[in-house]
């Protein structure tokens, strides 16, 4: 048995106490009035390439992908007592998920 260390990860990375907001233009709309503008912020915090690592206590309003994203190459995360609230952007396939993984 050997052990790995994977290079480049970052290890012990805590986000907490946060409220994320987006800034979508509420003008735009589609013709059932749901609105839709998606040039704004796709994900309030992404991860990636962290080990033994969390986000605690964070709020987000308005994105159109998500809050948290944890991308690929990332392990030992914990999303903990977070929130997301009215998603702006069309409504299709991967959007509006409050936390999605890779």
């Amino acid at each position: 048995v050997k052990n790995f260390r994977f290079v480049g990860r970052r290890h012990n990375i805590g986000i907490e106490n946060m409220r994320l907001m987006s800034a979508p233009d509420e003008s735009i709309t589609n013709s059932e009035g749901t609105r839709v503008d998606e040039n704004h912020g796709q994900y309030g915090i992404m991860l990636s390439r962290l080990e033994d690592s969390w986000v605690r206590q964070v709020s987000g309003e308005k994105f159109w992908g998500g809050l948290v994203q944890v991308q690929s190459q990332s392990s030992y995360v914990t999303i903990q007592d977070c929130s997301m609230t009215n998603p702006v952007s069309r409504i299709s396939g991967g959007r509006r998920y409050a936390f999605s993984a890779d």
